[in-house]
């Protein structure tokens, strides 16, 4: 009776390793397979350890000559007789369930041919080393999909395949990376691959991998599978939307690829003259930017994070920083948000794409004012610039960043960005729990030291509370209002889709948008719409906090919010989707409204329901905004967050000085 299973493993000198990856197959929960292992020509102990086995699963296969992977797993295809090909490498380890789980899979999802697994990273000794962050962040089909072409997303030795479907595209000779050329191709052709999103295999890396020696022998490796895979595609005259995106991530690579040999040639050329420029402008001017403080920002336009930005500024006013800016502003909406003591300096007409060198010599003049300072602390914020200049900083400046919250408008990459800086961090603050937990989350997935979250402490946004509170009785129209930026994630085209449903069910509702959101609307006219623009004057925005009983969201990424914490200082409760650290806050129906869908068309349905429920319910209106503001009394007040920004900064500019000594 033929088995349901053949695996197939191939080795090649692999007798450190073997015994144990031979026993996770032996191990497995489901057993019926055959186990086809292709001795590569190996010339150390790999054929003793075969053979000292005695098992009627195990099918040897011994080449005369080394072949190389891609051939020694077709001869195992060749002879497979099971109705999947599961795929193992001699040197990790299968889960014992590994097998149950992928064949339970594949038999109620015939459409799947392939179906792969997550996997923990281990070192040599089988101790946990991370995650790869690809193989954890793309799941399901689509994000497989839409990842490959980038990048291979997929465990080689994590895979249970349908036979017929692989017999037919085997594997290509290749030095290196069979397994990405392999899903490509499915891909393109529409082969559906899957993933169980668990762990059921640990994957070894070591010093002799094949993984760790073709990324050290050649580290275009990818770029290069994507080529010979476009010039087969091609030269067999297949050419559909998948391979124009392999194709914009080859010409990406290329051109990172030559950007760095430029960059790598003018520095080496350059360096020398570019560092004797910096010193000598910095020489001179020194005494214009002399300070023991550096704050480094994106722009003033108005946002939340630059109010934020602003009010840490003037907790250490007395500390007279220079604040600078890199990028021009929108508006000037928050300049005036900076104390008078404080230093604004905007850079934005140096950190242009153009003016690519000029920047550079900027970055480098700036470390080396800050670097004659007695003791100095640099403080960033969603800046490129701050994280550009960590390493030309001298050790003894200390350096702290703030993070608003992962992958934001002002900064797309933050959590990228300053990753590889976080040993030179001194201190990290996060807003609120959820970034903490992103980070640490960050933390897992790239192998970093996880003593370095000693080095984050959470300090959250603060807004000025009212004394009184506002009554808000619903007498008339539910008034709702918007307050915020038009950005993608911002998702304003869900609100404006609200407001036109509950114009058309009659409901007695008016909403007010403020903020730059114009070319984020279906520029419909709705009469029970006010779209009032920026606004820069706090006591106007508090105008339209005392009239509004709700405040809606449908982001769908988010830190958490300083106008949420604004309009609760006003009793305006928030209607929000669930998101982000916006749920550590608000609680359902107890000091918010929370719709926690991911779904758009869900979101709006829900919004409106509840809209429905309110406008019909005033005492439930009554009762929300009264916990809303209570909440933001005890929560919410400025003075916890001034306090520990300058018991931070105090103390990093006290370590600094001491450094220096």
């Amino acid at each position: 009776m033929l088995p349901q299973i053949s695996v197939v493993m191939s080795v090649y000198n692999g007798e450190r390793y073997l015994r144990e990856a031979i026993d996770s197959i032996l191990n497995q929960t489901f057993g019926d397979f055959e186990f086809i292992i292709i001795n590569d020509c190996s010339t150390d102990g790999t054929a003793a350890i075969l053979d000292s086995y005695d098992d009627a699963r195990i099918v040897q296969l011994n080449n005369k000559q080394n072949l190389g992977l891609s051939v020694s797993l077709n001869r195992g295809l060749d002879i497979a007789s099971g109705e999947y090909i599961a795929r193992m490498d001699a040197d990790d380890i299968s889960l014992p369930e590994r097998f149950s789980r992928q064949l339970a899979f594949m038999n109620e999802h015939p459409h799947c041919t392939v179906v792969a697994t997550r996997m923990a990273l281990v070192d040599g000794d089988g101790c946990f080393i991370r995650y790869a962050p690809e193989d954890m962040q793309s799941i399901t089909w689509e994000e497989i999909q839409s990842t490959m072409p980038r990048i291979n997303c997929i465990g080689h030795p994590t895979v249970m395949m349908r036979t017929m479907v692989i017999k037919d595209y085997r594997y290509r000779k290749t030095a290196h990376s069979q397994d990405y050329d392999l899903w490509l191709r499915l891909c393109s052709d529409g082969k559906i691959i899957c993933k169980l999103d668990e762990i059921l295999l640990h994957y070894r890396v070591h010093s002799t991998s094949i993984t760790s020696l073709s990324r050290i022998n050649n580290p275009l490796k990818t770029s290069k599978v994507r080529t010979n895979y476009l010039f087969y595609q091609l030269t067999h005259l297949h050419l559909t939307c998948f391979e124009l995106n392999v194709l914009k991530y080859m010409l990406l690579d290329i051109k990172t690829f030559l950007r760095h040999r430029v960059k790598t040639s003018l520095k080496s050329i350059g360096k020398p003259l570019f560092h004797v420029l910096a010193l000598l402008i910095a020489y001179f001017l020194e005494r214009k930017y002399r300070s023991s403080l550096y704050f480094f920002f994106p722009h003033w336009s108005m946002g939340g994070a630059e109010k934020v930005h602003a009010a840490i500024v003037s907790c250490l006013d007395d500390q007279k920083p220079y604040v600078f800016f890199e990028r021009q502003p929108l508006n000037n909406l928050c300049k005036p948000l900076f104390p008078d003591e404080a230093v604004l300096v905007d850079l934005g007409w140096v950190f242009i794409p153009s003016r690519y060198l000029l920047a550079c010599l900027c970055v480098r003049v700036l470390a080396e004012i800050i670097n004659m300072q007695p003791g100095s602390v640099v403080f960033g914020s969603n800046s490129h610039l701050f994280y550009r200049l960590i390493p030309h900083l001298k050790s003894s400046i200390n350096t702290i960043d703030l993070i608003h919250a992962f992958g934001t408008k002002d900064f797309p990459a933050s959590e990228n960005t300053s990753f590889p800086h976080i040993r030179r961090l001194n201190h990290r603050v996060a807003i609120n729990i959820q970034t903490f937990n992103d980070i640490h989350e960050q933390y897992i997935l790239n192998g970093a030291d996880l003593a370095l979250l000693d080095r984050i402490m959470i300090i959250e946004n603060k807004v000025d509370i009212p004394n009184d509170y506002t009554e808000k009785p619903l007498s008339g129209s539910l008034e709702i209002v918007y307050v915020g930026r038009g950005s993608p994630e911002k998702r304003i085209h869900l609100i404006e889709e609200v407001a036109h449903r509950c114009h058309m069910i009659g409901l007695p509702v008016h909403f007010t948008f403020v903020g730059d959101v114009d070319a984020w609307l279906k520029k419909q006219k709705h009469p029970n719409c006010t779209f009032s623009g920026l606004i820069g004057e706090a006591d106007t925005l508090h105008s339209f906090y005392r009239e509004a009983h709700l405040l809606i969201m449908a982001s769908n990424k988010e830190g958490f919010p300083l106008a949420v914490m604004e309009a609760m200082s006003y009793g305006v409760t928030p209607l929000c989707t669930a998101v982000g650290g916006i749920p550590t806050h608000i609680k359902h129906d107890i000091n918010g409204l929370l719709v926690a869908s991911t779904n758009e068309g869900e979101i709006v349905t829900s919004f409106v329901e509840i809209i429905q429920q309110l406008v019909s319910d005033p005492a439930r209106v009554e009762r929300l905004s009264q916990s809303v503001y209570s909440y933001a009394q005890q929560h919410f007040a400025g003075e916890r967050f001034c306090v520990s920004y300058r018991n931070l900064i105090l103390k990093a500019l006290a370590d600094s000085v001491g450094q220096q000594v």
